[in-house]
């Protein structure tokens, strides 16, 4: 099991949707790690850099958060 050091969330509307972005930092790897919850959904790591993407018209600021 993953020890978490630090953990940040941030969530956002956006056309009636909750779009919440979870980075969270492990104890093992000590790397970031991103997990989205869209839609009501948990998206899978690999679908990141394509909704990303998308992300950039709700207008989050990933880059400031995955610093």
């Amino acid at each position: 099991m993953y020890q978490l050091l630090q953990f940040t969330e941030h969530t956002e509307q956006h056309r009636g949707y909750s779009i919440k972005l979870i980075i969270y930092t492990t104890f093992i790897t000590q790397s970031k790690q991103v997990s989205l919850f869209y839609d009501g959904n948990w998206l899978k790591p690999d679908l990141f850099s394509i909704v990303a993407s998308n992300f950039l018209a709700v207008n989050l600021d990933l880059s400031g958060l995955l610093m």
